[in-house]
């Protein structure tokens, strides 16, 4: 979330523009993709370590889901900017891909909230942790506001 929001509001002017484009890279690259391959690779060898079975819930699946958008997501993006968009065959082209690329990182922020409401009211491990009115205003109220700030900012 962090790396969408120096995008939004649109900026009014190019050197804004391109200013907050760095921000968005240099957050995704050097923070936001590196602490999800480290919680990914975390979890899933915590299950190794106790012999639990991989994505046999709603959260273990649309986690997936998630970490496999996301790189797709990073890649389609990086391959729309860096070169002058020849992977998409000139930057023209590469524009087109822009507003595609956007909606996509709002549908998966969504994805990705609501994959974490799963795990924080839903798991086994979660219930079992006790916190319930904490955990009922984290994820059933946090979580919604967090997704309507972003989606407010959104153009």
């Amino acid at each position: 979330m962090s790396g969408i929001t120096p995008l939004q509001p649109p900026p009014p002017n190019t050197t804004t523009k391109k200013n907050r484009f760095k921000t968005h890279q240099s957050v995704m690259l050097g923070f936001a993709l590196p602490l999800l391959a480290i919680g990914s690779s975390a979890m899933i060898y915590n299950k190794y370590l106790h012999g639990a079975k991989h994505f046999t819930t709603w959260h273990g699946k649309l986690g997936l889901i998630s970490v496999i958008w996301v790189v797709a997501q990073a890649s389609i993006g990086a391959a729309s900017v860096w070169g002058g968009g020849k992977a998409f065959g000139g930057e023209e082209k590469a524009k087109r891909v822009y507003k595609y690329h956007r909606l996509s990182g709002y549908l998966l922020i969504t994805l990705m909230l609501f994959t974490i409401h799963l795990a924080g009211i839903h798991s086994d491990w979660a219930n079992g942790r006790g916190y319930t009115n904490l955990r009922i205003l984290a994820y059933y109220v946090g979580l919604p506001l967090i997704w309507l700030g972003i989606e407010l900012r959104s153009r």
